[in-house]
């Protein structure tokens, strides 16, 4: 009888630890969706920025094309450089 109540014992406590790991496992997978939207979130508005940004560069480049764009207007081609930003967002939830 005695060694039937250890076995219940140690089983319970077996069980107890491994609810307990899937507790903190579900915690861990909430966490990563959370971060997850966050970062899809964040994809999203940069890459609406970067869009903006191209265009405002485009439109600037348009009006001032006599002068060779907007690096023409400002004389940056002797003394500074041009500063050209690659587009490298791209979408995550693909």
């Amino acid at each position: 009888m005695l060694k039937t109540y250890w076995a219940l014992i140690k089983f319970a406590t077996l069980l107890y630890g491994a609810i307990g790991i899937y507790n903190r496992l579900k915690a861990l997978m909430e966490i990563c969706t959370c971060y997850l939207r966050g970062l899809l979130t964040v994809n999203k508005q940069v890459q609406a920025n970067s869009k903006m940004l191209f265009q405002a560069r485009l439109a600037l480049d348009f009006l001032l094309g006599k002068e060779k764009g907007l690096c023409g207007y400002l004389k940056l081609y002797k003394e500074h450089y041009c500063v050209y930003i690659p587009n490298v967002t791209e979408e995550l939830d693909k």
